[in-house]
């Protein structure tokens, strides 16, 4: 159980080298330790993925209005 406690999911925003492979901004969430969330995000390539209930709907992107012609 300690474990589950010891990770997050965190969800890439931009291209950076994690273990043998790179991750990707259109790549799926996946699990890291706190610390090394704590290091992606203070390095900008992260954002941490708030854990959302079973059934629960995703939040939609947020992306910028087009403005009226």
């Amino acid at each position: 159980m300690a474990e589950q406690e010891d990770t997050v999911l965190v969800n890439p925003l931009s291209s950076y080298q994690e273990g043998d492979g790179l991750k990707h901004s259109h790549d799926k969430p996946y699990p890291v330790s706190r610390a090394r969330a704590a290091a992606l995000k203070a390095n900008g390539l992260v954002e941490l993925v708030e854990h959302q209930p079973a059934g629960a709907e995703a939040p939609k992107p947020r992306g910028r209005r087009a403005r009226a012609p």
